[in-house]
């Protein structure tokens, strides 16, 4: 799957847990060669069959400023429904939603 920029989706652990996570445009370093920019990640509960969208900021090379944009309950999604997800959250990849 590639959605976004550096798509990145975890296997499922011990505790049905799987991530996804990706920037959405193209990889930006700051001056200090830090990477830098908006990005989104999905955690995806396949016990409880629920799954959280956050976005956040790279900033300085680590993330920060987690905002939670929706949580959906009885949903697990998968890499092929993450462009739909996107766009009904109303969130722009790359300049395009």
């Amino acid at each position: 799957m590639s959605f976004g920029y550096d798509y990145t989706h975890s296997g499922i652990d011990g505790n049905g847990m799987e991530y996804i996570s990706f920037l959405l445009d193209t990889e930006q370093l700051d001056g200090n060669g830090l990477r830098c920019g908006k990005a989104v990640h999905i955690e995806i509960d396949n016990k409880r069959q629920k799954t959280t969208v956050y976005t956040f900021d790279w900033i300085h090379g680590g993330p920060a400023n987690h905002k939670k944009i929706a949580e959906l309950k009885d949903e697990v999604v998968g890499d092929v429904e993450i462009p739909g997800l996107m766009e009904r959250l109303g969130i722009e990849v790359g300049g395009h939603p």
